[in-house]
């Protein structure tokens, strides 16, 4: 039936069929056009957000040396952070030798009180390691710790979430 009503306008050189057909093709061109752009400008902001919480987070929290040599007092754990006798932090055993090394790693002041600041400093560090969920607290052996000494964290990436979170919410093939 279609093709009735088209044959009536063919004598005035239009053909509906063909004129739908390259409204469609100008119109898809148009609209990757647009989604390119799209993709580009959230991937330039993405990569601007992730530069500004990187910068923010090294700012605050400082450029992580050696941990401290342990002292000769004889106890066990304290000292550094690769020599933690018990967990630091939210929850943890909070032995004060211990809670200094971890504040020395951290490059916070260590009066061996394990306070809001220390474990607030504890976060954002798990933050800045890629940490989805810090808890605030440092385990003997755990992946904050290894950290904290310089070590490799497994399966965890030096990213901010932010770019994670921004990455969800786009549909994947933008």
């Amino acid at each position: 039936m279609a093709d009735e009503h088209d044959s009536w306008f063919k004598p005035f050189g239009f053909d509906p069929a063909q004129f739908a057909k390259d409204t469609f093709n100008k119109a898809e061109a148009a609209v990757t056009s647009v989604v390119q752009e799209v993709r580009t400008t959230v991937n330039s902001a993405v990569d601007t957000v992730t530069g500004a919480v990187t910068s923010a987070v090294t700012s605050a929290v400082p450029a992580l040396g050696p941990a401290a040599k342990p002292g000769a007092n004889g106890k066990t754990g304290g000292g550094t952070v690769s020599t933690l006798g018990g967990s630091v932090g939210a929850g943890g055993a909070n032995n004060p030798d211990d809670v200094k090394a971890v504040q020395r790693a951290l490059g916070i002041a260590d009066d061996g009180q394990c306070g809001g600041g220390t474990i607030g400093a504890i976060k954002a560090f798990q933050k800045s390691i890629g940490m989805a969920n810090p808890d605030g607290r440092v385990d003997p052996g755990g992946a904050t710790s290894r950290a904290l000494a310089g070590g490799a964290v497994a399966g965890r990436r030096r990213r901010p979430a932010i770019s994670l979170k921004v990455r969800e919410i786009l549909p994947a093939d933008l």
